[in-house]
């Protein structure tokens, strides 16, 4: 069984709902899922149950020459507190292991201290199995960071230094950012000072008090009071997943569906650019059809509102604004892509808000793009 079928098995067995304690999940979901990154169980060698480290007792340690490599601890995480997890750091750096998995069996997170010597983890994937539209992607980094050849190799462990550096980066670009941000407002300079003043009028053709501006951009937003204060009704209506049937009588007029553009500013483009992004990865036609929920078929056929895809070889028919939204929706949860639309409605007595501008966002589902920071236990 290889590991996409064990992925799927294992859920199917923490759904039942008879796997009543950790012992049980060990042996049916956690030992299969690690059999099919190749660690063999039945070799002390490579494979080590109960590992005990002094006091500390590990349920698995992956090794290699007597050197554990991974350890793994079988918990509940709602019982876990920020005591045990630090104890649990601790004795891991003791024995000098770097990567350290947590896992109730559909959750599993991971640790990694890049600092050699230092009890200081850092968390940088995490897997939630109850999103089985997420198994293929899974099945990647699975191997990356947890299988037997990248773990031996040293490549799992370059990969999470690579990973955690570049969290702990953003986590002080983040914290500089926002002093920077404060320094420049409290007394902002005459070229931020211009560039809203500028704005302003470009808005509304009045110009406003600069102590105003210079007021404003401190956050002193009533210290002087401006002659007129201006809210331009060009201001985006934003659009939620549940309202999508409101895009009836619009034109697309900006999108981006995780980092690509579609070749035209219209919603046949994005639909064209949705649909062969996710047969890109998943390489097969009918998950392409149950992924996205399209009306497709392989081949060339250009009747009944059918168009041809050459590049990919299959057929899609064409669908209405509020169509198209909710098959992006479905194909960028199953990749796990941001997209950001721009439209305008229609000077059409029917639609939702006609000759307004407005936009719709979809967010990634796993925080980070896969690569999911924890906050400083």
């Amino acid at each position: 069984m290889n590991l996409y079928q064990t992925l799927v098995t294992a859920v199917s067995r923490i759904n039942s709902h008879k796997l009543e304690d950790l012992d049980r999940i060990k042996h049916t979901v956690i030992i299969p899922i690690l059999r099919a990154l190749n660690w063999d169980d039945t070799n002390p060698d490579v494979f080590w149950p109960n590992y005990q480290v002094n006091h500390c007792l590990f349920d698995f340690a992956l090794l290699f020459s007597d050197t554990p490599f991974v350890l793994i601890k079988c918990c509940q995480f709602k019982e876990m507190e920020k005591g045990e997890l630090n104890y649990l750091f601790k004795h891991a750096n003791d024995e000098g292991v770097g990567s350290l998995i947590l896992t109730n069996g559909y959750q599993w997170d991971f640790f990694h201290s890049k600092v050699k010597d230092s009890a200081k983890y850092n968390q940088y994937f995490r897997i939630d199995l109850t999103r089985d539209d997420q198994f293929l992607q899974y099945t990647k980094y699975l191997n990356l960071f947890l299988g037997y050849d990248s773990v031996l190799s040293g490549e799992a462990q370059t990969m999470a230094e690579k990973l955690v550096s570049q969290i702990l980066e953003r986590k002080r670009v983040k914290e500089k950012v926002e002093i920077a941000w404060d320094s420049i407002l409290e007394e902002p300079n005459e070229l931020l000072v211009d560039l809203l003043f500028k704005s302003v009028v470009r808005l509304c053709g009045i110009k406003p008090e600069v102590e105003y501006i210079k007021n404003y951009l401190r956050g002193k937003r009533d210290d002087p009071k401006p002659t007129i204060i201006y809210k331009p009704d060009t201001e985006k209506i934003i659009i939620s997943s549940k309202d999508v049937s409101k895009l009836t009588y619009t034109s697309l007029t900006n999108a981006k569906f995780g980092d690509f553009k579609p070749a035209k500013l219209n919603w046949k483009s994005i639909q064209i650019l949705a649909l062969t992004s996710v047969l890109d990865v998943c390489r097969d036609f009918d998950k392409l059809r149950n992924i996205s929920h399209a009306n497709i078929v392989k081949g060339l056929k250009d009747d009944l509102g059918f168009y041809y895809i050459k590049s990919h070889d299959f057929s899609c028919q064409g669908e209405s604004a509020p169509k198209i939204a909710k098959l992006i929706e479905h194909c960028a949860n199953f990749l796990d892509w941001e997209v950001y639309l721009e439209f305008e409605w229609n000077n059409n007595p029917n639609s939702s808000y006609p000759g307004k501008k407005g936009s719709l966002t979809y967010l990634n589902k796993t925080k980070s793009k896969w690569f999911d920071k924890l906050d400083d236990f």
